[in-house]
């Protein structure tokens, strides 16, 4: 066969010849405008269940094989399942539990390629990429950000890690003071990407409300707000506690 004459597409590589993907495509656009012009919370909430109950129906046949042959791959989503212990290729997740992720992924705004997600313990881990995505498509302008230097002590290292951005035509700001687990195996740039996670997974707090607070596997995720204007309270304005924490890691 010459260059020239057209080479057949093997079956397992073509396209399903389906309008699943662009009324998916759709769908998740109405549920974005529908859920930011909710009147109220309670309406909100309804509209939320409303969309979980509908996608789940939709993700399912050529939607969901596809969701499947991204699984394990860095153009698509990673997980904790991708390799076993000996290095050779891992079971990764079932199609219940990467249906599961992918409703909830789409209902936050986010795809199952790109790496913005990925799946450890069997929930939703979203990534820096995805959070970074998350929030500078919410605020208005810039993002200014304000690391800190980590500070490694015994098996912890303190970042701070500040921010500043406009929403809704306010000025907002945070600063908070993160604990992670010290590896000497990493250097100071890894503890800013953790940190710079964990900041950009605050601002998308503090601006919608949602908390998708999964920690680094194997890490411990303690935060403290830093305001030395003011006296530590039960709570911060994006509902953050201001006593250390630690949330459910998953390994």
């Amino acid at each position: 066969m010459s260059d020239t004459q057209q080479r057949e597409i093997p079956t397992e590589l073509a396209l399903p010849k389906s309008e699943a993907f662009a009324q998916l495509g759709e769908l998740c656009q109405d549920i974005s405008l529908k859920l930011k012009d909710a009147p109220t919370e309670m309406e909100r909430m309804a509209r939320r269940a409303i969309a979980l109950n509908v996608l789940g129906k939709c993700i399912d046949g050529p939607v969901l094989k596809a969701f499947m042959h991204l699984q394990g791959s860095p153009l698509g989503f990673r997980t904790d399942k991708d390799r076993n212990r000996d290095g050779s290729k891992g079971p990764g997740y079932s199609e219940d539990i990467v249906r599961d992720v992918a409703i909830q992924t789409l209902i936050i705004g986010l795809s199952m390629d790109g790496n913005v997600v990925n799946i450890i313990g069997g929930n939703m881990y979203v990534t820096q990429q995805g959070f970074e995505r998350l929030v500078f498509e919410s605020i208005e302008g810039a993002l200014e950000e304000i690391p800190g230097i980590p500070q490694v002590k015994g098996d912890a290292c303190y970042v701070t890690y500040g921010a500043k951005w406009k929403y809704g035509g306010e000025q907002m700001e945070l600063k908070n003071n993160y604990v992670l687990q010290a590896n000497t195996y990493i250097g100071f740039d890894a503890y800013l990407g953790k940190a710079r996670r964990r900041m950009l997974r605050d601002v998308y707090r503090r601006i919608t409300g949602i908390n998708l607070g999964l920690a680094e596997p194997g890490d411990v995720d303690r935060m403290k707000r830093v305001s030395p204007e003011k006296p530590s309270t039960a709570a911060d304005a994006s509902g953050s506690s201001l006593e250390l924490e630690k949330e459910g890691a998953a390994s």
